[in-house]
């Protein structure tokens, strides 16, 4: 497309942060930054004098009016001119180019030379491994010169522009999505930010889609426990039971689903007597055993990792073990947050109540299912 004139970009540019404020709003773990004030003809010229060419006319032109974003989406930071031939994320950059175009040829993927020089970095994700975006600076049939090219290649943009085109048509429709709440999707346009659905409505979702995705297999649901039962549950729990985990065993008294991030949640049977935890426990620390000969596991027992975090155990799955904090009622991933509990003395910041926890899971069923649900 070549230059596009500093209105347009500052228009686009304008458009995102409006989108960036709508996600700030709605989801707490979205990083509340916005765009540097853009560079002025003195940091272009040292930045090109370090790169010794000149910039990408579109990435000249989008720096003179944001030289550099941290976290504009999610994880992803646009560099600015003090980024370019320095400092870490640039390093970062040249390492990643480097370990993709070792292990891969990307001639066949994006028609590009297998050649890290002919890639400049513009975007970086700092989760350190993929899903940075580089400028193809080099000269091909098939890749324009200023495309903007992710790796691994998901797909080349034609120019740095469309790509952040790109970035805004995604920002913003998931922003109408949040504003119907978070992991609305499988409630067909539903407001459940307004509307919430009840804990039943909630159960009955996940054994739609469970049947959805598996017809004729078990049913997933339970008849609900008894008060009397929840009551003297209550009772023997070290500070009781949380209002949330309640309602769900009031709905079904366990729920057994195929997705590992559910799993199989206990029962008031299995919570009182604890047999099923237990041989989940003794089962997966014989695969633990097996790894740790081979070094590849940690060093403390599975029982002692999972207690780590005060909680009341919730539910078993394939990859983990869940449980109520008892702090704040959150679901937690035992092995995971409670490793990090150990660690730094904190809980992960990102943390999902009983509900919060089922309507991910809603989600997370939904998702391989979504076009048979919407026909």
């Amino acid at each position: 497309m070549g230059v596009q004139g500093r209105a347009v970009w500052e228009a686009l540019i304008g458009d995102l942060v409006a989108q960036k404020r709508r996600l700030v709003s709605f989801r707490s773990y979205e990083s509340d930054t916005m765009p540097n004030p853009g560079a002025t003809e003195e940091q272009l010229c040292a930045a090109e004098s370090r790169l010794g060419r000149p910039l990408d006319p579109q990435y000249r032109e989008l720096l003179s009016v944001a030289d550099g974003w941290d976290h504009f989406w999610i994880s992803y930071s646009l560099l600015g001119t003090a980024d370019i031939c320095s400092g870490p994320r640039w390093e970062a950059g040249l390492m990643q180019a480097g370990i993709w175009f070792e292990e891969n040829d990307w001639v066949d993927e994006i028609g590009a030379p297998n050649d890290p020089a002919s890639f400049q970095l513009v975007v970086e994700n700092d989760n350190g491994y993929s899903g940075n975006v580089f400028l193809f600076v080099g000269a091909a049939p098939e890749l324009p010169a200023g495309a903007a090219v992710p790796l691994p290649p998901e797909m080349a943009h034609p120019d740095l522009y469309t790509y952040f085109r790109a970035e805004l048509a995604g920002a913003t429709a998931e922003a109408d999505q949040l504003a119907l709440g978070e992991y609305s999707e499988p409630w067909r346009g539903r407001n459940i930010r307004e509307d919430p659905p009840s804990m039943a409505e909630i159960v009955a979702k996940i054994a739609e889609l469970i049947r959805l995705g598996n017809p004729g297999g078990p049913a997933p649901l339970r008849g609900g426990a008894t008060a009397s039962e929840l009551d003297a549950l209550d009772r023997e729990l070290p500070g009781g039971l949380d209002p949330e985990h309640r309602e769900l065993l009031w709905v079904s008294d366990g729920l057994s689903t195929p997705h590992w991030g559910l799993g199989e949640v206990l029962s008031v049977r299995d919570l009182r007597d604890g047999v099923r935890w237990r041989e989940e426990l003794a089962r997966r620390q014989i695969d633990e055993d097996h790894r740790r000969a081979l070094g590849v596991a940690e060093a403390a027992p599975l029982g002692e990792r999972v207690g780590h975090l005060p909680a009341v155990p919730f539910a078993v799955s394939p990859s983990t073990f869940y449980g109520v904090d008892s702090a704040d009622g959150c679901v937690r991933d035992l092995l995971h947050d409670g490793d990090y509990y150990a660690k730094y003395g904190t809980r992960p910041l990102l943390g999902r109540t009983v509900r919060e926890h089922l309507l991910k899971g809603c989600w997370d069923l939904w998702w391989p299912t979504r076009h048979r649900l919407s026909g």
